[in-house]
């Protein structure tokens, strides 16, 4: 999964649009589901939805956007070739980096395998701070979500390409779920460390 270095307008169209589409979908659904559920919807919830939602859109902005021309793609440039062996990435950014001692961990090779760290530290934030889950649902509903963005890159869209137009690999399996455990991680320590409400405060929050 490589980085956009820029954002042009096409890309920016197509993730509008795809926020747009998932929003028009998914707000009403889940408005509905909460409804059915709790009887109203809370203000809490209200706020967070589209957060997730403009997350979510920033995972596939990322991995799968700018999505080419149908008409002019050409399969076998040999550029997306699938790789499937873990530590790739590293063993590659080492051998085109070596020589730079430790100056050599901020370069765009390395950089690459820290932002595909990143992308998923929101995911175990959410998971933990706004579902509730444990540590081995958030490890695993991040694997799931990765291999599942890997494989329809692998697929070229699950068929709508004729072949892959994105990279898959392994590492980004591996880094991206270590992303959602660090997310999780850093909620558990901000909760553990935040200051603490004293039942005086409380009683005069709620008095207010």
């Amino acid at each position: 999964m490589h980085f956009m270095v820029s954002w042009g307008t096409p890309i920016l169209i197509q993730a509008i649009t795809i926020w747009l589409i998932i929003a028009v979908i998914a707000l009403p659904l889940a408005a509905l589901i909460y409804r059915k559920r709790y009887g109203k919807i809370p203000a809490r919830r209200m706020i967070i939805m589209p957060i997730v939602l403009l997350y979510a859109v920033g995972i596939i902005s990322f991995t799968f956007l700018p999505l080419p021309d149908p008409q002019t793609f050409q399969c076998g440039t040999g550029l997306n070739y699938p790789r499937f062996f873990p530590g790739w990435s590293v063993e590659f950014a080492l051998r085109n980096t070596e020589g730079r001692g430790v100056l050599r961990f901020a370069t765009w090779w390395f950089v690459q395998i820290y932002l595909n760290v990143l992308l998923f530290v929101p995911w175990g934030f959410i998971a933990r701070a706004v579902y509730k889950m444990n540590f081995r649902a958030t490890l695993l509903s991040g694997f799931a979500a990765t291999l599942l963005i890997e494989l329809t890159q692998l697929t070229g869209i699950w068929g709508i390409y004729p072949c892959r137009y994105r990279t898959f690999d392994v590492d980004d399996m591996i880094t991206n779920t270590l992303g959602a455990m660090i997310g999780w991680l850093l909620v558990g320590a901000y909760m553990r460390f935040r200051p603490k409400s004293s039942p005086q405060n409380k009683r005069e929050s709620r008095s207010r």
